[in-house]
Order: C-alpha cells, then structure tokens, then sequence
C-alpha cells in the first residue's frame, strides 16, 4: 500500500526537485521585480568581460575557466545585471573527490596558486566532504548599488539550486572569511557547518585569507534551506505534505 506521504505519486527526490525549484524561481522572480536579470554561462569570454565591467580585481584560479578544462556538466557563471550592466558575480565548480577531498583541495591550491602557498590542509576535510562537492565562489557585489544580504541572498538562492539540483552535489561548500561566518552569511545562506583552520598557508595569495574556514551543507539539508526560502518569500505557498512531515519528525523535542 503506497504510503500517505507520496500521495500524489512522487518520490523522496520528486519532492526535493520541485521544492528547489519553487524556491530557485521566487528567488529568480524577485530579482526581476527589481530589475535585475539572471544569466547563466560557461563561456570564457563573458567570464572574462563580467569580471572587468563589475571591477572585480581577480578571479581565483579555482573558478577562471582559462585555467580549467571546464564544461556545463562541471561549471557555471551566474551574472545579475541591470540594463545588462553586472551587478552581482560568482560561480561554481563541481569535482567528484572520492574519499580523498582533502588530497584533492591540496593538489588544486597547489596547481592554481603555485607550489609552497598552502603547506597542508586539514585531514578533517576528508572526513567531513566526499563524493561530488560543489565549490561556491568569486562572490562580487557592485558598491553603490543598493545590493545588500538581501538581493545576494536571492542570487545564492540561484546558485545553490544549480548545485543541488543541476550537479547533484552530496555538498556544497565556501571558503569565507571568520568574519563574515561570525556575522552569519554563512547560515543565511545555507551553509551551516563549519571545518576551522582548513588549511596551512605558506603564503597568503591576493583574494585569499588566512582566517578563512570551509562552511557547508549536505545534500540531506538542501530541503530545508529551500524550504526555508520559500517560506521568507512566498509565505502563502503551502509546503508540499511530504516536505513537511519530514520537517517535522525532525524536529527537536
């Protein structure tokens, strides 16, 4: 007898799908009632011309698609723009890692920043990311245009479905700023676990900080962080049954 849960006949991850995308959409709707449109590449040349009309100063070897053998099954640009002119930038990337995350972090610092920058990194990388891990990254904001938490949360909002839904990442993680994580952009934006001190610099490049600490999410977490928007968003839309009685087994007496 199927159970009550699915009683609109569809899966665990049917549930997932539609509750992300909801989200991803109020998110990409809010932004165009602001004006702002959304506009995914994998193209060089946009990167590149994004990043110059926004003054970014650089682009991390992790995410410059001159110096990756990218393509859409492992990477995207996400650009929020106004009268096509960039407002908000960044991207991702998708690795699959094994076991073996923090031999892999290890060997893309060294081949990105040079041999010696990062001396060691954390063995607790690899005891808490494995499989595909999706890297956030590159955020930039344009100064001067009313672009606060808010409109960048909704921009993230974006980018994480692309990482849950498009890549099927078992995690998606940032590196950020301790200051950054004390203030909570971390938890506003989805990422609510922490790995400290994930790595030994030798030197600190430009666009890197030494009081940088990994901050992620699971795959079995995506649900609530979408959820979570919807409900800030479209508060009226009723969270599907499903969604909501796992919400509720899970939460604390």
């Amino acid at each position: 007898m199927k159970s009550a849960r699915y009683d609109v006949g569809m899966m665990r991850q049917d549930f997932d799908y539609w509750s992300a995308l909801m989200a991803a959409t109020e998110c990409k709707q809010t932004l165009a009632n602001k004006g702002i449109a959304l506009h995914v590449t994998v193209d060089e040349t946009e990167v590149s011309a994004s990043v110059e009309r926004i003054g970014k100063p650089y682009l991390t070897p992790w995410l410059d698609p001159k110096k990756n053998d990218f393509t859409p099954e492992n990477y995207f640009w996400l650009i929020a723009s106004r009268d096509g002119v960039p407002l908000i930038v960044g991207g991702g990337r998708l690795d699959v890692v094994g076991s073996n995350a923090a031999g892999h972090m290890f060997r893309a610092f060294s081949r990105g920043y040079g041999e010696g920058v990062v001396t060691g990194v954390s063995p607790e990388i690899s005891s808490q990311l494995s499989g595909r891990i999706c890297y956030l990254g590159d955020l930039f904001s344009k100064s001067g245009e009313g672009l606060g938490a808010p409109h960048r949360r909704l921009y993230l909002g974006v980018a994480n479905y692309i990482a849950s839904q498009h890549f099927g990442a078992d995690y998606t993680y940032s590196f950020m700023r301790m200051r950054d994580v004390t203030r909570g952009s971390a938890d506003l934006n989805g990422l609510d676990r922490r790995i400290y001190n994930p790595v030994r610099w030798g030197r600190v490049p430009e666009g890197r900080n030494e009081s940088e600490v990994i901050v992620f999410r699971e795959a079995r977490h995506d649900i609530g962080y979408f959820d979570s928007l919807m409900q800030e968003l479209a508060p009226h839309v009723p969270v599907p049954k499903a969604v909501r009685d796992d919400h509720e087994q899970a939460a604390p007496a």
